[in-house]
């Protein structure tokens, strides 16, 4: 994650739509998902972006509503597998 995420405050778009479009962006490039295929805790994103997590829960909840990415209480979030996102 690091340094390259690509948000901006000053922008006329919401925070957590930048956010989310960021995320999907380094899902798609499995540059955000362990080995596992599990995304770092919510409160971790939500600190690498700087932002609440009120802010970061919307930008998942955002990600989840696509299809991307699973979320099971207590374990954390998924990046959901699919025949769209494995190259052939």
């Amino acid at each position: 994650m690091g340094n390259d995420n690509h948000i901006l405050n000053e922008s006329p778009i919401p925070l957590y739509y930048q956010i989310y479009v960021d995320l999907k962006n380094k899902l798609l490039v499995n540059k955000l998902v362990d080995e596992n295929g599990k995304l770092p805790a919510e409160k971790d994103l939500a600190e690498a972006y700087k932002v609440s997590r009120v802010t970061m829960r919307q930008a998942i909840a955002e990600l989840e509503k696509d299809g991307l990415i699973v979320r099971f209480r207590g374990r954390g979030s998924f990046f959901k597998i699919s025949a769209q996102s494995n190259p052939s």
